[in-house]
């Protein structure tokens, strides 16, 4: 198979900017693709991505590891500042920690890198991270993928949060967002 660019897809294959699939009892994905780019969603969601048949690696990384989400009585902690903590058991290290834990499941290798890069500079996080990203890239060439995992919060116009929830088997999960790096804004993207 070739990769799906945007050049050797015809206007006419593209059904739809967004495509869903079940994927096994309790996971479905949905891709949208909310750029300029033609992009076929469909045949994207057809096979199994070329990369799971790679011997490749995937780096976790955060550059705002510090954040966090409600506190509520089942999932308690002392916040470090809004929607924020340094406790790595309540912060997005965590979630990081659980993507690791799946990936390894699946026969795929990845590294995890737990360091706080917005604390104490928030401004700073985007170098620090950067830096430790080329640094897991030049010791371990078979990473291929980055997943930089955040947790961002949405505002609406009067100043209240907005939660995005999907209903899987009648209980509320938040929804996932992936963006995907592109040549669109500059930098080279080989893959």
């Amino acid at each position: 198979e070739q990769p799906i660019s945007s050049s050797s897809i015809k206007k006419e294959e593209i059904k739809s900017n967004s495509v869903s699939k079940t994927l096994g009892e309790n996971i479905s994905v949905k891709v949208s693709n909310l750029t300029s780019s033609a992009i076929n969603t469909t045949a994207l969601m057809q096979n199994s991505p070329e990369f799971l048949k790679e011997d490749i690696e995937i780096l976790i990384i955060h550059t705002h590891a510090s954040e966090s989400y409600t506190p509520s009585e089942k999932y308690n902690y002392t916040p470090t500042d809004t929607y924020r903590t340094l406790d790595t058991n309540f912060n997005t290290i965590a979630v990081g920690k659980k993507i690791k834990s799946i990936l390894e499941e699946n026969g795929i290798k990845a590294h995890h890198d737990t360091s706080i890069n917005d604390y104490p500079s928030y401004n700073e996080s985007y170098n620090k991270s950067c830096a430790i990203a080329e640094k897991y890239i030049k010791d371990n060439p078979k990473i291929k993928i980055v997943l930089d995992v955040h947790r961002d919060a949405i505002v609406d116009a009067s100043g209240n949060n907005v939660k995005y929830i999907s209903s899987i088997d009648g209980k509320d999960a938040a929804s996932l967002m992936m963006v995907v790096g592109s040549n669109l804004g500059g930098l080279s993207h080989d893959k």
